[in-house]
């Protein structure tokens, strides 16, 4: 993570607070009590957000050094891993 530089780090890694405030507002909302199998949820789903982000980033970087610009390298990013990470996320949504 620290590779990809700092700045990128920490875009990564603000999502991880911002990711359990809305996953517990949206529980509270629903009525969704957290117990044991709900925090084991956020938290796959958390590891899942963060190794895909880091994916992401690694991607629009390599994009970035052939010479794009930062928002082509991030669209161009986006339609080309749309589908592995969506994949990714649903096999390992589908083991647990």
């Amino acid at each position: 993570l620290f590779s990809l530089g700092l700045r990128t780090g920490l875009i990564v890694a603000s999502l991880i607070p911002m990711s359990m405030v809305c996953g517990i507002l949206v529980m509270s909302f629903l009525d969704i009590s957290i117990d044991q199998i709900s925090l084991a949820a956020l938290i796959i789903a958390l590891g899942m957000l963060v190794d895909n982000g880091i994916v992401m980033s690694e991607n629009i970087m390599v994009q970035m050094e052939k010479g794009k610009k930062a928002i082509d390298a991030a669209v161009d990013s986006a339609n080309e891993l749309k589908v592995p990470l969506l994949v990714s996320s649903l096999t390992t949504g589908a083991a647990f």
